[in-house]
């Protein structure tokens, strides 16, 4: 199994069983490409309520993930915060 695969795994298994909000905590990532950002997206997507409350967000410490998220412009839809802490924060309201 892939890590891609794992991780859309363990996204859809959070979409599924959480009522309120999701944080994904990539602070051990080393690296993410395009098919991680695409489960990113995806759960964004699944979560959604529509009410314009974000159910998801993004724990990234290391700098070279936030570099890629920013590049690919996913911190312009996804709240992605250095620590856990901060990151359920920005879904708390």
């Amino acid at each position: 199994m892939s890590h891609e695969e794992e991780l859309r795994g363990e996204l859809r298994n959070a979409v599924a069983s959480d009522s309120s909000g999701i944080v994904v905590d990539l602070t051990e990532c080393e690296f993410i490409d395009s098919s991680g950002v695409r489960a990113l997206l995806l759960s964004r997507e699944a979560r959604n309520s529509g009410d314009g409350t974000e159910h998801l967000a993004v724990a990234a410490a290391s700098e070279q993930i936030l570099r890629i998220l920013s590049v690919m412009g996913i911190d312009r839809v996804i709240p992605i915060r250095p620590t856990v802490e901060e990151a359920a924060s920005a879904i708390a309201g």
